[in-house]
């Protein structure tokens, strides 16, 4: 009687330490005895830190205003800073006059020739303190398109006036550069329009030194008139 009790407490004693165990591999498995599944021991990572570029825009400076001239004339330039802040603006003519300043300056050429103008610009900007930009500029005698070698457009200070043969020794006859093409007196020319009539007026002037040819580009079209 006493060993069938000792028995039994041993049965019931494995028994019990049986499901212990199992209840421990149902609990690893499951991802421990800590709340439901969580690891009790989670990773942790630190999150990416992007460093932000900065993009430097490089200063520039551009010059508007005629190339060609015609001496004598008031003509009007400006000049222009991007990507900077210009505090100062500084025009080297280059042909014996006194520089200008500011950003739009006016500028009358006194005499004819091939000039170049610089123009430097102060600016508040890393890692410059100053732009220059060279332009040169061919300046003519007289407002006249002769020949193949004066491509000046005509140009004129009073009102427009389409030229006539008899006209165009009248307002013409002083330019220097006809007299030595053409011939010192304009009486002796020979003026012929020679004008499909649809654009331009074109004249041959022909002289005692040699001839050229003449264009007018008029304001509107021949074709279709004033």
């Amino acid at each position: 009687m006493k060993q069938t009790f000792v028995f039994s407490h041993l049965t019931m004693w494995l028994a019990t330490l049986t499901a212990a165990v199992l209840a421990a591999s149902v609990l690893t498995a499951c991802g421990g005895g800590g709340g439901g599944g969580v690891d009790a021991n989670p990773s942790t990572s630190s999150p990416s830190t992007e460093i932000p570029t900065t993009t430097t825009l490089t200063p520039t400076i551009s010059v508007t205003g005629p190339n060609r001239a015609v001496a004598n004339t008031l003509l009007n330039y400006s000049a222009t800073v991007s990507n900077a802040t210009a505090t100062a603006f500084d025009w080297l003519w280059s042909d014996g006059t006194a520089n200008s300043s500011g950003g739009s300056p006016s500028k009358v050429w006194n005499a004819a020739g091939r000039f170049a103008g610089t123009v430097t610009a102060t600016v508040s900007a890393q890692p410059v303190s100053s732009l220059f930009v060279n332009q040169t500029v061919t300046v003519v005698a007289g407002p006249v398109s002769a020949g193949f070698g004066h491509t000046c457009a005509m140009t004129e200070s009073s009102a427009y006036k389409a030229l006539t043969p008899d006209s165009l020794r009248a307002r013409l006859g002083g330019l220097k550069v006809l007299q030595s093409r053409v011939g010192a007196n304009a009486a002796d020319w020979t003026v012929r329009e020679v004008g499909d009539g649809n654009l331009n007026l074109v004249f041959i002037v022909v002289g005692p030194n040699g001839g050229v040819v003449v264009k007018q580009a008029l304001p509107y079209v021949r074709l279709v008139g004033e």
